[in-house]
């Protein structure tokens, strides 16, 4: 099952025929992203997986490890053209626990764009990158666009290959299919340098998930 709804999360990301989407950006700033949300949590599956360990009753006792907390970059680059703002945006987030809210860097416009990782590592860097689900799905012309809640969905093979997501504003998809937190770590030797920001867009009403009671 598990194997099931991860296909279909990936289905949902190449809905749409890709296209190389090389573009000049050689004029392009960085844009910092500046908003904070000191909410954004990080379930202990992500520190399990990534160390290896196995974490009891919530307790992180990871005595072997170092973590830092690090800077991250992506971009939004048009597919079709007027989608993204200036047809290109590079955006760093200095600190984890940034907030992306897509309002800021899409006209608007219905269209295709892409979603792009930076997944460029050194020979002593292993990378891994991770999409945790904190909003409830929505159907969408009969189709249900998002994932079920609190779900950690591993995309680091399908990242390291393909580079970017492709999505589409279309009835706000883009919304409830990039919406959630994004997990990146990179480990050197003991040390795994850590990237937590939230993806959403303010123009859309999304649900929540609300915690399950015990």
């Amino acid at each position: 099952m598990r194997v099931l709804i991860m296909l279909t999360f990936l289905l949902q990301l190449t809905s749409c025929t890709e296209k190389n989407h090389d573009q000049d950006v050689s004029h392009q700033q960085v844009v910092q992203v500046v908003q904070q949300d000191s909410a954004i949590l990080i379930p202990n599956v992500f520190w399990e997986i990534i160390t290896g360990e196995n974490l009891k009753d919530s307790s992180i006792s990871l005595k072997n490890h170092s973590f830092f907390l690090d800077e991250y970059q992506i971009s939004l680059k048009n597919k079709t053209d007027g989608v993204v703002n200036d047809n290109w945006q590079k955006l760093s987030f200095k600190k984890s626990g940034s907030v992306l809210d897509l309002q800021n860097y899409l006209t608007g416009k219905s269209g295709s764009f892409y979603f792009e990782f930076d997944t460029e590592t050194s020979e002593e860097e292993e990378i891994k990158i991770f999409f945790y689900t904190i909003y409830k799905s929505k159907k969408i012309d009969n189709e249900i666009w998002g994932q079920d809640c609190f779900k950690l969905y591993d995309l680091t093979n399908y990242l390291v290959k393909k580079k970017s997501l492709l999505t589409n504003t279309t009835n706000n998809r883009h919304a409830h299919l990039l919406s959630g937190t994004y997990l990146i770590s990179k480990k050197r030797k003991n040390n795994f340098f850590i990237s937590a920001f939230e993806v959403k867009d303010s123009r859309v009403p999304l649900t929540v998930c609300e915690a399950k009671k015990e």
